[in-house]
Formats: C-alpha cells, structure tokens, sequence
C-alpha cells in the first residue's frame, strides 16, 4: 500500500532538492534518480526551462511529491526507486523534468519528488487541481497492483483525495488537530529545532512563517486561513518545541500517545521493514503445539527444516562456518567489503553526476555557438531578439565552464561522444556494484539467520574454540 500527496513550491527550490538527496537519508546517495536533469544543478536547469514559459505572477515553480509504503509490503529500497519512477513517469507524462529519491531514514521506506512545474517540451505550466490530485492517487494504486503491492481499497461513495483523507473526514478532524499531530510527530523525529522546521515543510508540506509566533498552512488541501502556534495552548509554543526536542525523555509517554494519532490504524508504519531470507530459521518441532497433535504437520515442519540445512550447507562451505567465532570474522569481513561497496557506488554517482552535469553543458555551448556569434555580429534589433534565448543558453555554459575551469578548446563534438560513452561505462560499473553490494548484504543477513541455527543445533559447542583451528586443518587438508 503507498499513500501518495503533493505540493506546489513557491520559492526555495534549491533547499527542497538538497533536503530530498541527504545522504544520510538515501543510503550514501545510491538511491537517487533525475530525469533530464542532475541532481547538483537541478534549480538551475528549472529555471533554465522555466524562462520560457509565459511569466505567471505568485507563480509555482515546482512540486513536491511524497510517495509511502507501509511496512506491510515487503519492498527493497532499490524497488522502491522504481517503483516511485513508474508513478511519477506516469504522472508527468515524460514532460518534466524531476530529482527522484529514496528515503530510508524511517521505519517505513518512502519516496520523493521534486519536478518542474513547467513542460521542457511545449514550456506549458501545470497547474495543480483536485481532479490532478485524484489521478496521482489513482496512477498509485495502479503501479502497486502492477507491482503486487496492496492499494487501500476505496468505500461506498467515496472516491480519489477523499479515500486517503478518510481518517479526517470521519472523524471531523480540525486543521488545528493536524497541525498539532504533524507537530508531535516531527518533535520525535528531529534532533533540533531548526530540522523539525525542515522536516514540517518537506515531509508534510506546511508552508511556514516564522517570527514571534508559528504559522502553518496547507493550501494545497484547501487550507484557507493559517493556523498560529499560540492557538494550540502553550504546549505548542515555541519555546515548549524546543524544549521538547531537547528533553525527549521527559514527554516520552505523553507524545507517543499523541503521535499514534498521526495516522489512521490502516495506514500506520509502526512495524520494522523485513525483507525474505533464502536461509529461514529452523522450526522447534517439539515445541510446537500442532506438530504435537497431527503427524502430518509435524512431518511437514521437519521437511521444512531439512530444507533449511540443504539451503545452509552451501552458505556453510562458502565461508568455512563452525563456530560463533567463524560467524563472527565472516561477519566482520563481509561488513568491510559493504563499507567499501557503498565508497565506490559513492564516488561511481559523484563521477556520473559531475560528467552528465558536463555533458549537458557541453551540448548547449555546441549548440547555441554559432547563434552566440551572429547575436555579436549583428546590430539588427529584430534579430538579436530572436537570438537572444540562444545567446542566455551559451552564456551560461560559458558560466559554468569558468566557474568549474573548463578549456573550452578541447569541446568538440567527438569529445561529447568521448564523453557519453565514458557515462555508458559508469552506469554498466555502477549496475554491477549494486549487484555485488546487495548479494553482500544478504549474505550478512543470512549469517545471523544460520548461525541462530547452528547454536540450536550445536548447543554449548557452538561457543568452543578449542577445536576451532583442529576443525579448519581438517578441512583444508580434505579440500
């Protein structure tokens, strides 16, 4: 099940992209997407296709899209990505431009959007509707079916905005109570005051004044009039925030029990992500209460554990596993190969983001040269009107070329060939270090899946070592 809402951005597009790409919440930056974009100079290439559009007055720069999954549906951050790309795709039709990522940094995965509010392609603005909202929730619940996730199914007379709203609906819920649930919720969550600000913008998408008093509005639901901070009673104020992020220990009890009202009992992501293990762990067939009563489940408990030991034999044999302190060095050993996977799927994206950043610029320099030109030769007012957008699109590649020390001398159409293939390699290097990292992390999960097995099996001796090194002569004389 994913609950998808939207908002329109005004202004501070730059902070919304940084905030959504946080390593710390994306996984060391592996689980980051762009469309005709990068992510390092995504407010500038908006912009870029933004001067093109009719000038709007109080005009909507871009959107803020948030896509969750509950902890119900076992889904893979790297799914996730796709999954959330499928929507968004979808959506926007392939005509906007967006930085797509994946946050992991709570108990339930959930993705963002930030996309260009204007078409790269006919330079037309969308313009955010209820009935565009009702699509987005119904383009959801399509890619989960697609995608063998649940979808929240909808009740008699109730349809699109409304079926994910229900929970405020029914239960006639204030703006004032979910500005408070919001703000309870985002105390728990944040280190200090300044990120729970953040965190109340682009997680719930309250556009937020800040100066003697709190402000918080949601237009986007149809939130006319502003909430003040003041009207919430003093827990709520701002000195009172503060506080209760600071000395988290003493409101535990009274905020968990307002936090659970954050969302609706269908929806709450209260449970730990779990992900299928190849190995399970081994059944106790003698404790089972079944087992004990009917012959025919028992022994099906006992194939199913004979299945387990085939499933760890190679595991086993792959990484000469004995006793706990085998468990232990194998464990160690993989964790460090982890670490210096996710190091090069790091440094891999840096590469591809500063090359695809430099491609893009290379292009527009081709492109819009000889225009560049005739805009300085020419002394017809006409034509340098017509020359003029090309003539922008040249000077701020040769902007960027300053800025980041490029010989323009050696930008030639054969080196952005030169160029596109070293991309093409860097995402084929970048696939497989994925690849590689993701086996890597089953294999740590597996190993504390079988080494629970084998100290049920081993008992007291799973502990030895004094015939640990025996074991392993043994073994590697019999190899």
């Amino acid at each position: 099940m994913a609950v998808s809402k939207i908002w329109p951005l005004y202004q501070t597009l730059d902070k919304a992209v940084k905030y959504i790409c946080n390593y710390e919440k994306t996984a060391d930056g592996t689980l980051i997407d762009t469309f005709q974009c990068t992510e390092k100079f995504a407010d500038c290439e908006f912009n870029d296709t933004a001067k093109k559009a009719r000038k709007v007055k109080n005009s909507r720069i871009g959107y803020h899209t948030i896509i969750s999954f509950s902890p119900d549906d076992v889904i893979s951050p790297e799914d996730a990505l796709k999954v959330g790309k499928q929507i968004i795709d979808k959506y926007t039709g392939g005509k906007h431009q967006y930085v797509l990522t994946v946050h992991t940094d709570q108990a339930h995965i959930h993705v963002h959007c930030i996309f260009n509010s204007v078409d790269y392609t006919d330079f037309k603005k969308l313009q955010i509707k209820d009935k565009d909202l009702d699509r987005l929730e119904k383009i959801t619940d399509k890619v989960c079916r697609e995608n063998n996730l649940s979808v929240i199914e909808k009740k008699s007379g109730e349809k699109g905005r409304k079926k994910y709203e229900y929970d405020k609906h029914t239960a006639g819920e204030s703006w004032k109570d979910k500005v408070k649930n919001a703000i309870d919720k985002n105390i728990l969550l944040s280190n200090t005051y300044e990120e729970f600000i953040e965190r109340m913008q682009m997680e719930e998408g309250y556009q937020i004044k800040q100066g003697k008093y709190l402000s918080f509005t949601l237009e986007h639901e149809g939130q006319k009039k502003a909430v003040r901070n003041r009207s919430l009673g003093d827990f709520y104020s701002i000195d009172s925030i503060k506080d209760r992020i600071k000395n988290k220990e003493k409101y535990a009890q009274k905020e968990k029990a307002v936090s659970t009202k954050t969302l609706p009992d269908s929806i709450k992501f209260d449970k730990p992500i779990s992900y299928d293990a190849n190995v399970k762990k081994l059944i106790d067939v003698n404790k089972n209460k079944k087992a004990q009563e009917h012959q025919a489940y028992r022994r099906k408990l006992n194939m199913i554990n004979i299945s387990t030991y085939a499933g760890m034999i190679n595991f086993i044999k792959k990484y000469h596993l004995v006793y706990a302190d085998d468990f232990e060095n194998a464990k160690n050993n993989l964790e460090q190969m982890y670490s210096q996977l996710t190091d090069s799927i790091k440094d891999t994206y840096r590469d591809l983001n500063a090359l695809e950043a430099n491609i893009k610029q290379y292009q527009k320099y081709l492109n819009n040269k000889s225009a560049h030109e005739r805009y300085i030769r020419t002394s017809d007012k006409d034509e340098k009107f017509f020359l003029s957008e090309a003539n922008k699109m040249y000077e701020s590649a040769m902007y960027y070329f300053k800025k980041n020390n490029i010989d323009i001398s050696q930008i030639t159409p054969e080196t952005v060939s030169k160029k596109m293939m070293k991309m093409d390699n860097l995402n084929q290097r970048l696939d497989q270090l994925k690849v590689e990292r993701k086996s890597v992390k089953n294999d740590v999960k597996q190993l504390t899946i079988i080494a629970d097995n084998n100290r049920s099996v081993l008992g007291d001796e799973f502990k030895s070592t004094s015939k640990h090194q025996e074991k392993k002569d043994i073994y590697d004389r019999n190899k």
